[in-house]
């Protein structure tokens, strides 16, 4: 196997890989290390001094082509929801475990509520972040006076 086809090959491999959790994933902080990591995989090789700059050129250019084909392939996947269960499957799942259709009904609109409050609801971490702005800035501003 020839050093270019190898770091073709190499290029491709890593460039879809990534190029295909950032489209799958739903973490956006996920998707920015990511990118950040092929950034830095791409950019180490066109920096980089090495004895064979022909094989980081092939490695870099099929990285940058692979992953721009694999997010918009995971993109596409993750729009159209392949790997999660649909409502009616998660209805039948709860009749199957002996739940009346109102009642198994009832119990994923719940479970879907709780599922969207905890996307949309705000990181202890960040709330105690913003508390600790607004007090500090609170202080400054009664300190000042």
């Amino acid at each position: 196997m020839t050093d270019n086809l190898k770091n073709s090959l190499e290029g491709a491999g890593i460039g879809l890989l990534g190029g295909l959790v950032i489209g799958i994933v739903d973490a956006d902080w996920l998707r920015l290390a990511i990118l950040l990591a092929l950034f830095a995989y791409a950019g180490k090789g066109f920096l980089g001094k090495t004895t064979s700059p022909s094989g980081n050129t092939y490695k870099t250019t099929f990285t940058g082509i692979a992953s721009f084909f694999a997010v918009i392939i995971g993109l596409y996947i993750n729009g159209q929801q392949l790997f999660r269960e649909s409502p009616k499957e998660a209805v039948y799942e709860w009749i199957n475990a002996g739940y009346s259709p109102e009642q198994a009904r009832v119990l994923y609109l719940k479970q879907f509520e709780k599922e969207v409050k905890n996307d949309t609801a705000v990181s202890p971490f960040m709330q105690s972040l913003i508390q600790a702005i607004v007090t500090s800035s609170g202080r400054d501003s009664i300190s000042n006076k």
